[in-house]
């Protein structure tokens, strides 16, 4: 994003974007309307790509919305998914579609919490508020929406068991890696 101020203390800024295409700075909304359209394309071509594989897309709202806006509240309909220009349409037997919101962004409420008079001056935990909405799945197949929150809401921490990280995903992709010769040549005792 460019911004630059007009005429001195006037608080008048041009703003403008990136077109890589264009290999130039555009005004802001047509870089806007680029990324929604390569978002809204880049999203039919995966889901596309998963058709006939079970699916549950998760859709950050703050990070997806502004370049998928079907998922503002005013636009998103239940059971139902628009991923391009065409209206929405019924979801696909194989997909189910949740959208989180966190307190990133004051999206949710920053805190909570019931106070008896009596206890009034005594401090409280103030945990960040999720709101995990089931906005697509299929209840007339036996889908339960409170059933996929609370798979998504286990998701948010991973059991782990073992207690040595692996369910984590990105420590788990580093507990697969090749062992490198090197590292297990110093490692290993001499021998006698």
């Amino acid at each position: 994003m460019l911004v630059t101020p007009q005429r001195s203390g006037s608080g008048i800024a041009r703003v403008q974007g990136w077109d890589p295409e264009a290999n130039a700075w555009v005004p802001y909304y047509r870089a806007m309307d680029e990324q929604r359209r390569d978002t809204e394309e880049w999203l039919q071509k995966m889901l596309r790509s998963l058709r006939g594989a079970p699916t549950l897309l998760l859709a950050h709202g703050r990070n997806a919305r502004s370049h998928w806006t079907w998922l503002q509240d005013g636009h998103v309909e239940p059971d139902r998914i628009r991923d391009g220009h065409a209206p929405a349409r019924r979801l696909r037997p194989d997909l189910r579609l949740v959208r989180v919101r966190t307190a990133q962004g004051r999206e949710t409420p920053q805190w909570w919490g019931i106070s008896p008079k009596d206890e009034a001056n005594i401090p409280g935990w103030n945990p960040g508020l999720v709101e995990i909405a089931v906005l697509g799945c299929h209840q007339d197949d036996g889908d339960h929406p409170e059933s996929l929150a609370l798979a998504v809401h286990q998701l948010r921490q991973p059991p782990d068991p073992a207690g040595d990280g692996a369910s984590d995903p990105a420590m788990a992709a580093g507990l697969f890696t090749e062992p490198d010769p090197e590292e297990e040549r110093q490692a290993s005792p001499p021998d006698l």
